[in-house]
């Protein structure tokens, strides 16, 4: 049997966690942390594997306090990215504290990149535009083809209808990660802009890249709408709304294109339900609403 030291223990810990063996990986450090009480790395580590096993207690009530004690000063990178990564692992609740303790991280380790882009994922989990703005900005002068970065621009500006910037970022994000969202979004700007073909070339691939997405299987159904595939255009709205049936854009749509199709007692049935909620929609969506109910109530026209 061979008596590896605390340094060699750490490297097959290390392993262990790439491996996703948590549990292998817990009680190796733990050896270390027992042998080095002042190791601070080895702790962090410790916390990680915690993390993957779902310990969250024990992270919070016993290895973060160690950590704080070892350091000196909760004001510390390890210890500031391990309550960043525990509060994320809690849920949607936590993800603000969770961004507080990676932004002060990146504060104490200026420049790194991964922890910018965990600032920014979290801006995304919390739906803040602004800061997110702020934060891909930053990733992009650090990094002008960050993937994830380009995304989140070009989403901003397909928001703001500024379809050649939202483009430009797109594309940029698409050569560089090709991730669903962003095949979506490039979908979308380019439905918007005319193009069909291509168009639907992107939102076959997110759907394909991701088969659950149901924002994809919403832009193909506009796709298909717009070149009066009406019948196909229909199961993609269905599909849409048997992944996820509580976005009530998607209801919208399926209402304009039953409309199409000359189907207006179905077409109306969805409007009546949509109508009780209709403050939930964007501005723009409560327009077309608003204009769908006078052209589907006799005499409306």
């Amino acid at each position: 049997m061979f008596d590896l030291g605390a340094g060699a223990l750490e490297v097959v810990a290390a392993i262990d966690l790439a491996a996703n063996n948590p549990e292998q990986a817990r009680i190796k450090l733990t050896e270390i942390t027992e042998l080095q009480p002042k190791n601070l790395q080895a702790l962090g580590m410790l916390a990680i594997a915690m993390l993957q096993m779902k310990d969250y207690d024990a992270v919070e009530r016993r290895v973060l306090p160690k950590m704080e004690s070892v350091a000196g000063t909760p004001d510390n990178y390890l210890v500031q990215i391990t309550r960043g990564q525990l509060a994320y692992q809690k849920g949607k609740p936590f993800y603000k504290q969770a961004r507080d303790a990676f932004e002060r991280a990146s504060v104490l380790r200026p420049g790194l990149p991964m922890l910018i882009e965990w600032v920014l994922r979290l801006d995304f989990l919390m739906d803040d535009k602004p800061a997110a703005e702020t934060h891909a900005r930053q990733l992009l002068r650090i990094n002008r083809n960050h993937g994830f970065a380009n995304y989140i621009m070009g989403s901003l500006m397909l928001w703001r209808n500024k379809r050649a910037e939202a483009e430009d970022y797109l594309r940029r994000s698409v050569r560089e990660s090709k991730s669903a969202a962003a095949l979506n979004d490039l979908a979308e700007l380019l439905r918007k802009s005319g193009n069909l073909e291509e168009a639907e070339r992107q939102a076959r691939a997110a759907i394909e890249l991701s088969p659950d997405l149901y924002f994809a299987w919403d832009t193909l159904g506009g796709v298909l709408a717009d070149t009066q595939r009406w019948d196909d255009a229909e199961k993609a709205y269905l599909r849409a709304l048997e992944i996820f049936e509580d976005d009530l854009r998607v209801h919208l749509n399926l209402a304009k294109l039953l409309t199409q199709k000359n189907n207006r007692v179905r077409a109306r049935e969805i409007i009546s339900r949509i109508q009780a909620r209709r403050n939930e929609l964007p501005p723009a969506e409560q327009e077309e609403l608003a204009r769908l109910i006078r052209e589907l109530t006799p005499g409306g026209n």
